[in-house]
């Protein structure tokens, strides 16, 4: 006797083609095909063990898409809310995935890495935080799949995913220009090849005094400009030989450059091309 089997996942049954949810029965028939055509009768299912010809289809409950509730430089905290509706919610287990901010994107997500486990109902949301440290630029991609904790043999249950793009604070210029001209100082500079993923939103400018204390010019003394596809600020040799610079005529004047975004302080450039530094000009009392 020929004995023919197929098997369908529960995924398939809840997929596009059979549309079937949570509740309804399943009704399965048979009738063979031949080189003639086919039977003209179908044959009824046999119930053996547990299994009947009207099957109930249950399926785990879907998790909302996580969401993020707070990012910083080390980690990426994210959120989403337990099933508290449905029926069987306290025998539901969660599994929040990501795929480390390798770029996954929509690879198979079996391979995405479990960040952490949870069982049952909360009254708030369940929480778990994302390790990003030394991770700089890129996209992390994280989902929840749900299924029963007393039932193996159904797939999980997937909730769509969401995307957290992750920036940082800008690198540091390769060096900037300082000369002195017309009793002037004038610091030149061209912007961070990598701003951090965010837009720079100001410089810090500093000069060393002459006590060697590094002290930030403010927008009055030193107002950056953008001039073409360079920024660029003057600052008068009077500002520098009062309170508190103090510097003398011929005093090496050292300069360095901080870029800020809305992480906060970059990368510091001290480094003047062509390594030298300007002197003081002499001033008239």
């Amino acid at each position: 006797m020929l004995e023919t089997k197929c098997n369908y996942s529960l995924k398939e049954l809840t997929g596009y083609k059979f549309r079937l949810n949570a509740g309804d029965q399943i009704k399965v028939r048979c009738r063979a095909k031949n080189s003639e055509g086919w039977s003209l009768d179908w044959s009824e299912p046999k119930a053996e063990g547990t299994c009947t010809d009207d099957t109930v289809l249950e399926r785990a409950c879907k998790a909302d898409r996580p969401k993020v509730k707070s990012q910083d430089e080390d980690k990426i905290t994210v959120t989403w809310k337990p099933c508290h509706d449905d029926a069987d919610a306290a025998n539901m287990e969660y599994t929040l995935r990501w795929d480390k901010c390798e770029d996954a994107g929509m690879a198979d997500k079996s391979d995405w890495t479990k960040l952490g486990t949870k069982k049952g109902t909360e009254k708030d949301d369940f929480k778990f935080d994302a390790d990003i440290s030394g991770k700089k630029r890129g996209t992390c991609h994280f989902y929840v799949e749900t299924k029963f904790t007393d039932d193996t043999s159904c797939d999980p249950v997937l909730s769509k995913h969401n995307d957290v793009r992750i920036s940082s604070k800008p690198d540091a210029m390769s060096c900037h220009r300082a000369t002195v001209k017309d009793c002037r100082l004038r610091i030149d500079w061209d912007e961070p090849l990598d701003n951090g993923g965010k837009p720079i939103t100001s410089y810090k400018i500093e000069v060393k005094t002459k006590s060697g204390d590094w002290i930030e010019l403010d927008e009055e003394q030193c107002n950056p400009r953008l001039r073409k596809f360079n920024m660029y600020c003057l600052v008068g040799a009077r500002t520098l030989k009062e309170e508190p610079f103090e510097f003398e005529k011929d005093d090496e004047i050292e300069t360095r450059i901080t870029p800020r975004n809305a992480n906060g302080e970059g990368e510091t450039s001290d480094e003047v091309c062509g390594g030298d530094n300007p002197t003081m000009p002499g001033l008239p009392d």
